[in-house]
């Protein structure tokens, strides 16, 4: 397997990390799903838009880091999407 790139071992790092926070929280499929959504739409190419999301997923962290912060979930997606815990899947509202 090749080394990672930077900017690999920085998602990965971030990916990690909202994983053990999200599964202290009780928001583990939330995050996976949005995790999974966010990844899909931007090409492995585009840098500054990984660069930026980076950024997004960072400030994520730090309120789900937050004490007040119970669960991460209600947050509507990309194009009207909302994700719905109990069927563990991102859809229309």
């Amino acid at each position: 397997m090749s080394q990672l790139s930077g900017l690999q071992r920085d998602v990965l790092s971030l990916y990690r990390s909202l994983l053990r926070t999200s599964n202290m929280k009780g928001s583990l499929p939330y995050t996976r799903a949005k995790f999974r959504q966010e990844a899909k739409s931007i090409k492995r190419s585009d840098f500054k838009m990984i660069e930026h999301k980076l950024r997004w997923g960072h400030k994520q962290l730090k309120i789900m880091n937050m004490e007040g912060t119970r669960v991460m979930t209600g947050f509507k997606g990309t194009k009207g999407e909302q994700y719905n815990e109990g069927a563990n899947k991102w859809g229309k509202t």
